[in-house]
């Protein structure tokens, strides 16, 4: 758990308010969850608050809206098609000696895919659009739920799809993934030199890496650990590089924030 705060003064809050205030703000919080799913009449209300209060003018075509949904929640599944039709292994093995989660589970590139159909065994859809992202949203609660009091198995691939075009990494588990959507030009080529692929996917590669050492990852030991490991003098002086690096920072409108404190993990 890494917001312990949060959740402390949430329990304040929920020991405050009435059952109907708590009530009302699920249903409500539901609601607007499940509005890009609805209907046309209910998705152009928001589109004309966003239009507003977001300056966002158009809407994503359907196409898009439609397989950045299924890939968020089947992404396993729609990467062992990616992967059987794009992704080159030998790009995979030049990079894998750098970390281990490289690319792709390597059930993905076996033919056997009992491990893929387990996975997706419970997924049984109908005709309706709204019913389906309902069921898909039961079954991530209650893959969340079998979790729960578990020990962390940190061989485990994250929950980004190898099709997502990004690098990450995560403070409670202590590493970086590159998925396989991210091996591949401008950021990697298994054919040309390799100082362009030093470059190219090196500085995404050191970018990721920092966050080991940034405002987040200075609460996270090496086991994922929320302990800081920063001594007084360290985080003092830290501050003091983050209070003159922060009025250097512009952002556009589009961001939806003025606060160069809020980017600075990611500048």
């Amino acid at each position: 758990m890494s917001e312990i705060d949060f959740v402390r003064n949430v329990s304040l809050i929920i020991d405050q308010e009435s059952p109907r205030t708590l009530q009302n703000y699920i249903i409500w919080r539901f609601i607007m969850s499940q509005i890009d799913n609805m209907p046309n009449r209910f998705r152009s209300i928001k589109q004309e608050f966003n239009k507003i209060f977001r300056e966002i003018t158009t809407e994503r075509p359907r196409t898009i809206t439609c397989a950045t949904y299924v890939n968020n929640n089947m992404g396993f599944a729609v990467s062992k098609l990616y992967i059987n039709k794009y992704i080159d292994k030998d790009a995979r093995n030049q990079v894998r000696t750098i970390d281990e989660k490289i690319g792709y589970p390597d059930y993905l590139a076996s033919n056997n895919v009992t491990k893929l159909e387990n996975d997706y065994a419970e997924y049984k859809f109908d005709s309706s659009y709204v019913r389906n992202t309902l069921i898909i949203d039961q079954l991530n609660a209650k893959n969340n739920f079998r979790l729960l009091r578990k020990q962390v198995d940190r061989k485990t691939w994250s929950d980004y799809a190898p099709t997502t075009v990004n690098a990450f990494y995560f403070a409670l588990y202590n590493d970086i993934t590159f998925p396989a959507g991210f091996l591949q030009p401008p950021f990697f080529h298994k054919d040309v030199p390799k100082y362009l692929n030093y470059g190219g996917i090196g500085v995404v590669m050191g970018h990721e890496i920092t966050h080991g050492f940034d405002d987040l990852g200075r609460h996270f030991d090496k086991d994922g650990n929320k302990i800081s490991w920063w001594s007084n003098e360290t985080i003092n002086e830290f501050n003091k590089v983050l209070g003159s690096t922060s009025n250097f920072i512009e952002f556009d409108r589009a961001f939806g924030c003025k606060s160069g404190q809020v980017y600075l993990n990611e500048e």
